[in-house]
Order: structure tokens, then sequence, then C-alpha cells
């Protein structure tokens, strides 16, 4: 998928997120894998999956994937590639965003570089301590955007909210 087609595809989906959000409370259970409205790359998929997994062996709830969420990830992967870094500028801003665009209570970020499975970033985010925090933390709901630069690495970004 190019990249005007993922922003096209993420728009639809950040705007059926803005009514289903607006028109639902449905309870978040252990069995939601993915959202449908989400138009994950196989790899994001992967990494939904992968943190779900963990989540659960740990007692922990799963985790949803909202639409607004993936697109603020995406758009920092953007910046670490144009950039040729990884870090969290601008996280700030992301959770300014997301607090008033979703009602984000509380924010958390991890990214990564470099790894080529969702099961290499997760295990790698689990032996981390920070990364770690953030996987089981008090959060209900996540967005997660792998995008490759011009080398076909990867860069991550998986954003934690609490509504």
């Amino acid at each position: 998928m190019d990249a005007i087609s993922k922003i096209k595809a993420w728009s639809v989906a950040l705007i059926s997120c803005f009514c289903l959000l607006s028109c639902s409370d449905e309870n978040v259970t252990e069995e939601i894998i993915a959202d449908p409205s989400v138009d994950y790359l196989q790899m994001e998929t992967q990494i939904l999956e992968q943190i779900n997994k963990y989540r659960l062996s740990q007692g922990l709830t799963a985790l949803e994937p909202i639409a607004l969420i993936a697109v603020q990830a995406d758009d920092h992967n953007h910046h670490m590639i144009a950039n040729r870094e990884v870090c969290h500028h601008g996280f700030g801003t992301r959770e300014k965003q997301l607090g008033t665009g979703l009602g984000a209570q509380v924010v958390a970020e991890n990214v990564g570089y470099g790894f080529q499975t969702a099961e290499g970033l997760v295990q790698a985010w689990i032996q981390s301590e920070d990364h770690k925090k953030n996987m089981e933390g008090d959060f209900d709901s996540m967005g997660i955007a792998a995008s490759q630069n011009e080398d076909g690495l990867y860069y991550f970004t998986n954003i934690f909210v609490k509504r």
C-alpha cells in the first residue's frame, strides 16, 4: 500500500472511529484482537496481537485498537524516518491531541527501529523495563504504526491510552 492509499485508509478509519465513539459505549472484552475500522498492515496486526497476548498472559485486559491513536503513531513514524532518528519528539503534542480528540487521561509511548518481526519487537520491549511498564500499564486502547524507510527498515510507534 503506497503512502497516499495509507493516508486515505487512515482518514476513513478516523472518520469511522469518531462516528463509533460518539454513538457507542461498548465495553472492551478480552476477545477483541482487531478493530475492522482500523486498516492495519500485517506487521501492525501482529504487533497488536503480540501485545494483547502478552497482556492476557499477565492477567491484564486486551487493548482496543483505535484509529485516531494509530494516525498519531503513523505521523510520528514519518517524523522519525524523515529525521533518521528514533525519538519521542512531539510526544506532548500527541498526548494533548489524544486528550482533546479521544478524551485520553493517560498516554504512553513505545518506539522502536530495525526489527523485522512483531515477535522480535515485542520481546525487546518486554526486556526493557520502561517499555514493559507501558505494555503492562493501566490502559484500555492503543494505536500502532510500522513504517519502512527507503532501505526497508521498520520504524515503530506504539501509543497506549487510558480513556
